[in-house]
């Protein structure tokens, strides 16, 4: 975990349903903002890909909840790079 990237996230109201639990909608929304800062971080974000005409694309999610986020919390968030599978970079939160 050399590379791993946390950000800290305050659960607001719009991302709580109407049990004050973080809506999974908004969970996605976190892990995807996490990893674009992450590859900026790690100098492979888009400004360093268009030239190049390319790009990284999250292709798929596989999300376990191990308990609830509530409203008015703060939580952090870290991700790292696992490895790869064939064109796929995996990467953990």
């Amino acid at each position: 975990m050399t590379d791993k990237f946390s950000l800290n996230f305050d659960i607001g109201a719009h991302m709580s349903d109407y049990e004050y639990n973080l809506r999974p909608t908004a969970f996605l929304e976190m892990a995807q903002h996490l990893a674009v800062r992450a590859a900026q971080a790690l100098s492979f974000g888009d400004e360093e890909l268009s030239p190049h005409s390319c790009a990284w694309v999250l292709a798929r999610m596989h999300v376990e909840f191990l308990k609830p986020v509530h409203f008015n919390q703060i939580v952090r968030m870290d991700t790292w790079h696992r490895g790869y599978n064939g064109l796929f970079f995996v990467r953990d939160y």
